[in-house]
């Protein structure tokens, strides 16, 4: 099972949702737990090779990595440290919740994945 997190700094929930289903007739449903959340059991791979996802709409990823900033339950003008932050997902999910306000620093031991994390945040719209 995966989920996909929308991208609330680009997009909506409404838009993702349509789009998914009209573009790939794939169903989503919401995670009750998380906001902006939903889960598919299926056709991650259409959905990775998909325009949608790579105009950076939603990220993808495991529904357990969802857990720890839901119970952080960041808000906009905090200040938050994210160590160990690379790749970067539960990075971006922090960026959302706080809307792209406040300071968000985030840091990794290795310097390759620290880049990578800077593209990838980049590209979600992360400041």
């Amino acid at each position: 099972m995966n989920s996909i997190l929308v991208n609330q700094l680009l997009t909506n929930d409404a838009n993702v949702r349509k789009r998914i289903w009209n573009d790939h007739q794939i169903h989503i449903s919401s995670l009750g737990f998380c906001k902006h959340a939903y889960m598919t059991s299926d056709n991650i791979g259409v959905l990775q090779k998909s325009s949608i996802f790579s105009e950076a709409a939603f990220y993808l990823q495991n529904p357990s990595s969802l857990l720890p900033i839901v119970a952080l339950d960041p808000k906009p003008d905090e200040m938050i440290l994210d160590i160990a932050a690379a790749p970067g997902g539960k990075t971006f999910h922090i960026a959302c919740s706080m809307k792209n306000t406040g300071k968000l620093v985030a840091n990794d031991l290795s310097r390759l994945r620290v880049s990578k994390m800077k593209n990838l945040l980049g590209k979600y719209g992360v400041k």
